[in-house]
């Protein structure tokens, strides 16, 4: 708390004599002499880190890695395969003509009907995903947006708080002259006021002469440094008025990009429970179509003539090798 730090330098000598600085500087023990702000500090640490030839780390928005989650679409060939598969039943319905069971029509157009929900599914499916993905566009760009105008009035920050705090040096440079200028005064005041008393108005004196010009030429040199002082001080308030908008505006771009977070995370949630319920609806309508598709064809597979378009169901179902 009393001691001065080591120096970087002094600890490890192949330390950077900018960055040495530097942490000298954060260990300052009065608060006026470290750097005004992190903003200060990081523009420090990018212009050493170019010095150096060091690169520097990515933002989060331009890293390889996106943060982003998608949530599985239902994959096109979910409805396409139904669709071939309504075919090769629609083919078991001809063959069989008047010989098909009654309930099979009736199957096959629950069938239909399914296929065509779950097809439709799919589209929204894929329009909610697209729409998921533009709305973390638009979570990026907004980001990158007011961060961006965050680093832009950080550095005004900075900048004005530097000018700031060289205004408060200057006042606390001249307000000592200004306190002695008044002191001199006010010692040559009592000086006249005794020459006043002697003479009473009524004898000149030469020391009376003496003791009022003096008085004139302490109150013209008062005058010089108070001046400087009130302008200094006007100076000084312009800059602490300065610093008061540049830190309004910073936590206002702040604030906004607060509620636009909220915004996006809201969208966003919406937007995913949609496609959890889409596909969780997309999986009871594959089970209910299985079982539909179960239903038609037990009666049929035991007729011979109609194995070929079993074997062409299996051969569609059966994985790629």
């Amino acid at each position: 708390m009393k001691e001065a730090p080591l120096r970087a330098r002094g600890v490890e000598p192949t330390v950077p004599e900018k960055l040495d600085a530097l942490v000298a500087a954060l260990l300052e023990k009065d608060p006026k002499s470290r750097p005004v702000d992190a903003h200060r500090v990081e523009h420090d640490l990018v212009a050493l880190s170019a010095a150096l030839g060091l690169p520097l780390p990515l933002e989060p928005e331009a890293a390889p890695a996106s943060s982003r989650r998608l949530i599985a679409v239902l994959p096109p060939v979910g409805s396409q395969q139904w669709a071939k598969r309504l075919g090769v039943f629609e083919q078991m319905l001809t063959r069989e003509g008047g010989a098909a069971p009654r309930e099979a029509a009736r199957t096959l157009d629950e069938l239909r009907k399914q296929v065509r929900e779950l097809s439709a599914m799919r589209e929204s499916s894929a329009a909610e995903q697209q729409k998921l993905e533009e709305i973390d566009a638009r979570g990026r760009d907004g980001r990158q947006r007011l961060g961006f105008a965050v680093d832009a009035l950080g550095a005004d920050a900075s900048k004005a708080r530097d000018e700031l705090r060289a205004a408060q040096a200057e006042v606390e440079r001249l307000s000592p002259g200004v306190k002695v200028g008044q002191a001199a005064f006010v010692e040559a005041h009592a000086d006249a006021i005794t020459w006043e008393g002697r003479s009473g108005l009524r004898e000149p004196y030469d020391q009376l002469s003496a003791a009022y010009r003096r008085c004139a030429d302490l109150v013209d040199a008062w005058l010089v440094v108070r001046k400087r002082e009130r302008a200094a001080q006007g100076k000084l308030e312009d800059k602490e008025r300065m610093v008061t908008d540049v830190d309004y505006q910073i936590a206002e771009l702040r604030a906004a990009l607060a509620k636009h977070e909220q915004n996006i995370d809201l969208e966003r949630e919406a937007s995913r429970k949609r496609l959890v319920d889409q596909s969780a609806r997309g999986e009871r309508l594959e089970g209910q179509l299985l079982q539909l598709a179960t239903r038609f064809c037990e009666p049929l597979r035991a007729r011979a003539h109609l194995g070929p378009l079993f074997q062409q169901l299996e051969s569609e179902a059966a994985p790629a090798s």
